[in-house]
């Protein structure tokens, strides 16, 4: 919604934001909405009375946004739900407000899912999601569905494939037999200097995509072998 699109009786209850043809409607007040932020029990909902109180204090979609972490896109869907439907329209709790697509045991399903998946990016789970269940989630609203369930989103780091789960303690095993032949030989450690060689291993995929994962962010690939 612009300005132009609303009738002379109405401008005493919008805000022109700033460097923006975009309006804000007020259907709370600045005492309203203060109240919501400091008492409201959903956290989510919160967030958003927080970009609406900037709007309130004139500041702009991408300021107010940037604040709790999001980008423009984020604040202009708030602001446009708030426009259109004021407190309900930005309700986030499943079932209260606007209801998920999924159930709840699908939304843990999925999570088990994500886990188990060698590609987490929002398209392939967007994919996943169309696919085991036949719901179409829009790209811009798949993210906040995945946070909602504990995913974060972000780059991954590469482990080997062939790299066995307990590499760390093979070393120190061979370490300990080392320091155990060399003290049956007699030999003092402070004269030995210690070399670990091993082949050279480098990357030849791109880790630049980000993915959606729980816990650590890790992806094993097979490496080239020089």
């Amino acid at each position: 919604m612009i300005l132009e699109d609303l009738k002379p009786w109405h401008a005493p209850n919008i805000i022109k934001i700033p460097n923006s043809q975009k309006i804000l409607i007020k259907h709370l007040s600045i005492y309203e909405i203060n109240d919501f932020i400091k008492h409201y029990p959903d956290k989510e909902v919160v967030k958003i009375m927080i970009f609406l109180k900037s709007l309130y204090e004139f500041e702009t979609i991408a300021e107010s946004a940037r604040k709790l972490g999001y980008r423009y896109e984020t604040g202009l869907r708030w602001l446009e739900r708030w426009n259109e439907e004021g407190f309900e329209g930005i309700k986030f709790k499943w079932g209260d407000g606007r209801p998920s697509k999924l159930t709840e045991g699908q939304l843990k399903e999925l999570k088990d899912d994500i886990i188990n998946m060698e590609s987490r990016t929002t398209k392939q789970i967007q994919k996943h999601i169309l696919d085991k269940w036949n719901v179409n989630y829009a790209t811009s609203w798949l993210p906040t569905v995945l946070r909602s369930i504990g995913a974060k989103y972000g780059k991954p780091y590469m482990i080997n494939n062939k790299e066995p789960e307990n590499a760390e303690k093979i070393i120190q095993s061979q370490v300990k037999e080392i320091k155990k032949e060399f003290k049956d030989r007699k030999i003092d450690e402070k004269d030995l200097i210690f070399v670990f060689m091993d082949k050279c291993s480098f990357q030849n995929t791109d880790n630049s995509q980000k993915v959606w994962y729980f816990g650590e962010n890790k992806i094993k690939k097979n490496f080239s072998k020089e």
